[in-house]
């Protein structure tokens, strides 16, 4: 009879053991799960920091590249002003033409001036095409100031259309002669 309860007592430790046993697997089975997620985790943080890395150089390479194209714009819009810079006589040129076409019911609509000709002497010549609404008496009145001018301005060509409003569509043609 002892025997047989040292066995059951044998019997319920190794049934005890084996749950034991049995704990610690599913315990250690959790563990490992837990630190495959981490792991996972990780690596997942890692990649994306490795694209925001790559992200961040690729930013300061654009932002390099694009302030170099910047700076080439400036120097090109630098040189392209010192070419289109009108000339003192083309700036007193437009003034002249801005106070002989300097009534209420005249409207510039469009002044091109063309590139100055050396005409020799300190002289040039500056071709000009304006275009602008004005009445009738207007355009009496502007061709006589440019008759009357001090300085010489040559009318080239003269086109005159009325407009639905009544007033007169007028493009000029014109040569100046101007001190450089």
């Amino acid at each position: 009879m002892k025997k047989i309860i040292q066995n059951k007592t044998m019997l319920k430790l190794s049934g005890l053991f084996i749950l034991i046993i049995i704990l610690m697997l599913g315990l250690w089975k959790y563990e490992i799960n837990q630190y495959l997620r981490i792991h996972r985790e990780f690596k997942q943080a890692t990649a994306k920091l490795e694209n925001y890395r790559d992200c961040l150089q690729n930013a300061e390479f654009y932002t390099q590249q694009c302030c170099q194209i910047q700076k080439t714009i400036s120097q090109f819009e630098a040189r392209c002003y010192q070419n289109k810079t009108p000339s003192l006589s083309t700036t007193c040129l437009l003034e002249d033409i801005q106070k002989i076409i300097d009534d209420k019911r005249d409207s510039i609509v469009r002044i091109d001036v063309l590139p100055e000709k050396e005409m020799g002497a300190g002289y040039v010549q500056i071709g000009i095409n304006l275009k602008l609404k004005t009445s009738a008496q207007g355009l009496t009145d502007i061709l006589y100031k440019l008759k009357t001018s001090a300085k010489p301005y040559q009318v080239n060509g003269l086109s005159v259309q009325v407009s639905s409003d009544g007033l007169l569509d007028v493009e000029m043609k014109m040569n100046a002669i101007h001190r450089g």
